[in-house]
């Protein structure tokens, strides 16, 4: 059986997740996905992407009815603080592969190669690294998981940094994808 990409936004749209002045995480996550998985299907490749419509058990639900631990998930989320903090980071389950491992960190890499290094890297850490110390889309699905943080969209020079360029992160990501099941 063939690998599937899976690629989920962390909230259902307007008025979920995180939001500042500059950027909602709930529309947001759904246009970068949009834009990933658009990308990946220009390779030739069939991407799966999550129904705005479930909250995240029934997103959950949903990946262990259809996909196995050969797949690979990716869920998109922005993070907020204080508006100086910045960065991309991604989180792995608390038992993660190096396979999840790996993936995250080049998910890394790329927003601050696209970037040109105005995004820094944050790091890759575990799902006990984060503010709720467990992540059900990493700990409750079969796949290789990962969660990821673009960027801060409470710090307004980073927002205007993904805003230029999230056409560059996405064809980055989709192009990683794209190696990865090929």
């Amino acid at each position: 059986m063939k690998r599937r990409i899976i690629i989920t936004a962390g909230h259902q749209g307007p008025g979920t997740g995180a939001n500042s002045d500059f950027l909602n995480e709930g529309s947001e996550a759904i246009i970068l996905r949009d834009m990933i998985a658009h990308r990946i299907r220009e390779h030739g490749l069939t991407v799966f992407t999550d129904p705005n419509t479930l909250n995240l058990r029934g997103v959950i639900a949903w990946l262990r009815s259809k996909f196995t631990g050969k797949d690979i998930i990716i869920e998109i989320h922005f993070n907020a603080g204080p508006p100086k903090v910045g960065g991309t980071e991604c989180f792995v389950q608390n038992n993660y592969s190096d396979e999840e491992y790996n993936l995250a960190s080049l998910l890394c890499k790329s927003v601050v190669a696209s970037t040109k290094g105005g995004i820094i890297n944050r790091g890759v850490k575990t799902a006990k690294h984060s503010q709720h110390s467990r992540l059900g889309i990493l700990e409750d699905t079969p796949t290789v998981s990962v969660l990821w943080e673009v960027s801060f969209l409470s710090n307004k020079n980073e927002v205007e940094l993904y805003q230029a360029f999230k056409i560059k992160i996405a064809q980055h990501v989709a192009e990683l994808l794209t190696l990865i099941v090929k």
